[in-house]
């Protein structure tokens, strides 16, 4: 529905108005589209209002805003609502192109043509039923198709008209006309061939197919049959139209045919359809028994031959078989089957040989002529030992044979007198004697021929008798013997190059006597012995050297053999020893740090003394592993350790890995220490006076290597302080050190010089400076030394209060050890109270109430006590406990050897502890127990006070103020004496 909405005064469309719709039929669904220009289009949806017919509304137009304009209402606005427009095509097979009675498929569309759509959910009508009296069916296909199938049975092959009516509600019905016609439908027949060969006999697959020609379509389940020379034949249907025959060609005679094929089904017209069949002859062959016949002369035989037909492989038995023998033609009579038999005789013909030609006749069969071969022979025989079953003839070199032979008539069994009987064997030849009984022998003396195997070649002969011929196989044995090896000779040992002899026998056992001069050769792994020592009675002696280095068990095969002696072999035993041999070497070495080490070995054989250089020895460590000694030219094997090795001592395992050698292992210690020196001087006594200079000279060595140490670390301490150092005029050259002093007072002065280098070894030299004063100077000097020894000792007792005994103890500890935290140092521990003390304290607290006391000794020094034991040690612990030997250990502490280091106590620790475990009632001991020593005074440790006596030395004290202060420390104890050095600042590290 358009409407126009105009502003009268210009003309022109209003935009943008309102529109109200309404109908007092039902509610106006509507969709409102702008076109412009004061146009509007109203789309309403007629299904809403239900039904067809005029329906009616009203439609306001109106615009608010300026320009101002009024509204517009238009009442009654008819709109008549009709049934859609539709279309109904139907679509039919062709006329004729159904079978009479098959049911009729007609295709329905129903359309609305209106909007170009397919209608869905039409009721279809039809006057089928009431037209023709059959029934149908109606299905709906979707997108508007229908599908009618109507039942043909009875119906004509005429036409059928009738109608189909499609409704639906708001559409308009439709109606179409349709018309169909059944019919017998054509078909054709399409062979593969249109003419077949075949051979009398052959079997031919005969197919074809039927097709409709109209659609193209094959036509299955048709009755096809074939008709030939009178015989009907039925084809098998094979689906998609296809039918095969197989034919036997030799259902009829050969000749040229034309086979007619039928074909019909029902609502189908039949068809008939022929083509051309030519049948040959077959080919038949003649086969005979055998190409050639033997006829003994004035005799007859039997021949028989087999008709084959070779296109079926069957027999041929109609036939009519000839055959023609020197011009004369005799029938062959079937035997059965394909066989044919007849007899030919051979009187009056000469030995030689004839043709016979065979022919054969049949219908259906083409046969070739085949020739076999007559050949008349003579009369049979054979020859034969009077021992048939013999087979072999044996005789001992030096002895005779006796042959007995026969020479018989085979085909009349029966001996033949009179004939020609020779031998040949080897060399010899002669004849045979007939004796009474037609039988023939002779005695043949094999003296002259050697032990061997050969043919008894008998030949015998006679006219009109075949030549007869037998071997027979002789062996001439050789003399039998024996051999064997002495009981003392059949396992004898020794080791590499020692040489060994071996007696064997070889006895003629016939006649009981040894046999000289035979061939004798003895091999084994070593190689082909030289000839043996022969001495008489068949007595031979090797003499076998070792040139095997491996140990072992080794085969001495000895072979004996003489023309016409039996051969025979015998084997003795050789058994190869390792060979005994000593490493010679250090077990203990001492080298100087940074210097590679270089140990040399050497290995002997201990039968000839001589050096051993083909083995490979290795130096086995716990802490370096396996190292593999080198081969030097001059024969030892050397040991050679970088000069990296830190400070210690290395234990080695020296060995040599061979099965050609039992060498012994021996061990090896390494101690890497620091450089050994010495110090030589002139004089140790220096006279001088106060003031002026003196040098004091010296020379440091180097002991291990021979030469003098430069760069070393001086350090000087003075008896007093009246001495004067140059330490700018100090020179060293190549080790030789000149130190430059003056003594400014009188007096012998003590100098120990300490000499220090890193890696060395230190030496201290003391030198005695006699430097000669006045009485006078020398009384003041006294008076001031004592004086001044006085004022000290005093105040170091004042001070020794103040500072310490006045301080609590553990206070003065702990300022000592922050002083040595600042001095970037380690603190040693203070003197407190044990552990064990401390226990005792608190178990006789607990133990008050029962008024018991526990003594210091009943209180366990150490709460868990710890040791980690060196592996040496741990592996004699193991092997005290086990029972273990030097080897077993030897193995084990070769698989410690691929541990870490840092795993071997503690695994064997384990392992012993398991062991102990397992034997603990054998081990059992009673726990040891370590007590803790106590803080004693340096009274009873002399060794601390000669220590603290050499530190005050070297920081320059006198020797009699060092007197003193050591006999103060005598009361105190090492703890009190460090804390109250610390305190008066001295600092003696």
């Amino acid at each position: 529905m358009e409407l126009s909405y105009i502003d009268y005064i210009t003309g022109t469309g209003i935009d943008d108005a309102t529109l109200l719709i309404t109908s007092g039929n039902a509610t106006v669904v509507y969709t409102l589209i702008r076109n412009g220009g004061g146009v509007y289009r109203i789309v309403i949806n007629s299904s809403t209002f239900g039904n067809t017919g005029v329906v009616y509304f009203d439609i306001t137009l109106s615009k608010v805003g300026s320009p101002f304009y009024s509204s517009r209402t238009t009442l009654d606005v008819p709109a008549v609502i009709k049934e859609i427009q539709t279309s109904l095509i139907a679509e039919a097979p062709h006329a004729g192109s159904t079978a009479i009675g098959v049911p009729i498929n007609v295709l329905l569309t129903f359309s609305d043509y209106d909007h170009g759509d397919f209608i869905e959910g039409a009721v279809i009508l039809t006057d089928w039923t009431v037209l023709f009296g059959t029934s149908y069916s109606i299905i709906e296909l979707g997108e508007g198709n229908y599908m009618i199938t109507l039942n043909m049975t009875g119906l004509l092959s005429e036409k059928h008209e009738f109608h189909v009516w499609a409704e639906k509600a708001f559409y308009q019905d439709a109606i179409a006309t349709v018309s169909i016609q059944p019919g017998a439908s054509t078909v054709e027949i399409y062979l593969e061939k249109t003419a077949y060969y075949a051979d009398w006999g052959q079997l031919l697959n005969i197919t074809f197919q039927v097709r409709e020609p109209y659609y193209n379509t094959p036509v299955t389940g048709m009755a096809a049959s074939l008709v030939w020379d009178g015989m009907p034949y039925l084809f098998t249907d094979i689906g998609n139209g296809y039918y095969t025959l197989i034919l036997d060609s030799s259902d009829s005679d050969f000749g040229i045919y034309a086979p007619q094929i039928t074909v019909t089904k029902q609502f189908y017209q039949q068809r008939q359809k022929s083509f051309t069949l030519i049948v040959t002859k077959a080919t038949g062959q003649i086969i005979p028994e055998v190409s050639l016949y033997q006829v003994v002369i004035g005799t007859s035989t039997g021949l028989q031959v087999y008709l084959n037909d070779t296109i079926n492989g069957g027999p041929v038995t109609t036939a009519t078989v000839t055959m023609e023998f020197n011009g004369t033609i005799y029938p062959m009579i079937n035997s059965g089957g394909g066989y044919f038999d007849a007899v030919l005789p051979v009187s009056g013909f000469a030995i030689g040989q004839y043709l016979l030609t065979i022919r054969a006749l049949e219908l259906n069969h083409a046969f070739l002529e085949t020739t076999v071969d007559i050949r008349v022979v003579p009369i049979y025989t054979t020859l034969n030992l009077a021992d048939a079953d013999t087979t072999l003839i044996t005789v001992y070199f030096g002895y005779v044979v006796s042959v007995l032979a026969i020479y018989n008539d085979t085909y009349n069994i029966a001996l033949i007198s009179g004939a020609n009987v020779t031998y040949v064997l080897g060399s010899l030849t002669g004849s045979l004697t007939e004796l009474g009984n037609h039988t023939y022998i002779t005695v043949i003396d094999v003296s002259s021929l050697a032990s061997q195997s050969v043919y008894l070649r008998l030949t015998a002969t006679k006219a009109g008798y075949a030549t007869a011929l037998k071997s027979i196989i002789v062996t001439i044995l050789p003399i039998p013997t024996e051999a064997g090896v002495a009981e003392k000779d059949s396992l004898q040992s020794g080791v590499y190059g020692q040489t060994l002899f071996y007696t064997f026998y070889y006895n003629d056992t016939q006649h009981g006597t040894g046999i000289n001069g035979a061939n004798v050769q003895a091999t084994w792994d070593g190689g082909t012995l030289a000839p043996p020592q022969t001495y008489g009675n068949g007595t031979y002696v090797f003499t076998v050297v070792l040139t095997l280095t491996t140990p072992g068990i080794y085969d001495l095969v000895v072979r004996f053999d003489l023309t016409n002696y039996t051969a025979r072999t015998v084997t003795a035993r050789i058994e190869i020893r390792p060979t005994p041999a000593t490493i010679f070497g250090v077990n203990q070495y001492s080298s100087p740090i940074n210097d590679t080490i270089e140990i040399t070995y050497e290995v002997l054989n201990n039968l000839d003394n001589s050096q051993i250089t083909d083995i490979i020895g290795i130096a086995s460590s716990l802490q370096l592993g396996d190292i593999e000694l080198e081969l030097q030219l001059s024969g030892e094997y050397m040991l050679r350790l970088p000069g990296t090795l830190p400070y210690g001592i290395y234990r080695f395992d020296i060995y040599f890995s061979t099965n050609k050698y039992e060498i012994a292992p021996i061990q090896l210690e390494v101690e890497v220490r620091r450089v050994l020196t010495s110090y030589s001087v002139v004089n140790l006594t220096i006279p001088t006076q106060p003031g002026p200079a003196f040098n004091i000279e010296f020379t440091f060595f180097d002991d291990d290597h021979g030469i003098g140490i430069s760069g070393a670390d001086i350090t000087l301490e003075y008896s007093n302080s009246s001495l004067f150092y140059y330490a700018n005029l100090m020179t060293d050259v190549n080790g030789d050190y000149t130190l430059t002093f003056r003594s400014n007072l009188g007096g012998t002065n003590l100098i120990k010089i300490t000499i220090e280098k890193e890696g060395y070894y230190t030496q201290v030299i003391e030198f005695t400076i006699q430097s000669d004063i006045s009485p006078a100077a020398q009384f003041q000097q006294q008076l001031t030394i004592t004086g001044g020894f006085g004022v000290l000792i005093v105040a170091l007792l004042i001070v020794g209060y103040v500072k310490i005994w006045s301080i609590p103890i553990l206070i003065r500890a702990l300022d000592r050890m922050i002083r040595t935290l600042r001095k970037h140092r380690i603190p040693s521990s203070p003197k407190v109270s044990t552990r064990q003390a401390l226990a005792m304290a608190i178990v006789n607290e607990d133990l008050k109430s029962v008024k018991l006391v526990k003594p210091l000794e009943d209180i366990a020094p150490e709460p868990i006590i710890t040791s980690v034991p060196e592996v040496n040690e741990l592996l004699e612990e193991l092997a005290s406990i086990t029972g273990l030997g030097e080897e077993e250990i030897e193995a084990f502490r070769a698989d410690l050897s691929r541990m870490k280091a840092s795993e071997r106590p503690g695994f064997l620790k384990e392992v012993i502890d398991q062991e102990k475990a397992r034997r603990a009632d054998v081990l059992a001991k009673p726990v040891d127990v370590v007590t803790a020593p106590e803080d004693i005074l340096l009274v009873d440790l002399p060794g601390e006070l000669e220590d603290l006596r050499k530190k005050l030395l070297k920081k320059g004290m006198a020797s009699e103020e060092i007197d003193i202060i050591i006999q103060e420390a005598k009361s105190l104890s090492k703890a009190d004496i460090d804390a109250l050095l610390d305190s008066l600042g001295i600092d003696l590290d």
